[in-house]
């Protein structure tokens, strides 16, 4: 029997409570705002992973997990950034502290490269990012977005962290355009990673 093919990303998010729930719901309120379509904040570790094997993919993921342990992800003051792609509208630049860069590259080399030798984050930020907007808003729009964000929300650029404990595994299929499978992304496991 042929199994479906699935498209994966594995992401870095906030324990379940009120940080999360605040990031969730600006999120959603900036996606209203300016057309974009809701999803939950996160930090992606690594996207883009391919498997028609979801059981397989949970136990390399918890064998992951199983050797990283939790760190911080800082977002400096003044790091909210603006860039021209689908989903990387408007987002808040993570520092690439070693734990994190570790985290990246372990992952590279567990889902697509073995023999990559640095961290490897998506294009164009390159660096690792909480999105607060997808979408193929004008950039005009995205600025208008960012200048909503920092008067409405002043609190999310003004450098904060949160402690990454563990591996989220989201389903993330979405069509080539990108932006339109959005709302059917669905968070499938997530494993902790070693304390």
């Amino acid at each position: 029997m042929d199994r479906m093919e699935h498209k994966y990303s594995v992401w870095l998010m906030p324990q379940p409570g009120d940080l999360q729930t605040k990031l969730d719901s600006l999120v959603a309120q900036v996606s209203h705002r300016f057309r974009g379509p809701p999803f939950d904040f996160h930090v992606t570790l690594l996207g883009g992973i391919k498997s028609s094997d979801l059981e397989a993919l949970k136990g390399e993921l918890q064998r992951l997990a199983s050797r990283l342990e939790p760190f911080e992800v800082h977002f400096p003051k003044e790091s909210l950034a603006v860039f021209e792609t689908w989903n990387q509208s408007l987002l808040l630049l993570a520092e690439l502290g070693p734990k994190l860069r570790a985290a990246n590259l372990a992952a590279v080399q567990q889902f697509k490269d073995p023999s990559a030798q640095e961290a490897n984050f998506a294009a164009p930020s390159r660096q690792p990012h909480g999105s607060l907007l997808y979408g193929p808003q004008p950039l005009e729009e995205r600025k208008q977005a960012e200048a909503w964000v920092r008067q409405e929300a002043p609190w999310f650029s003004d450098g904060w962290s949160f402690t990454a404990s563990h591996l989220v595994l989201y389903e993330t299929d979405h069509p080539a355009d990108g932006w339109e499978g959005v709302p059917s992304w669905k968070k499938v496991a997530e494993f902790p990673m070693a304390a």
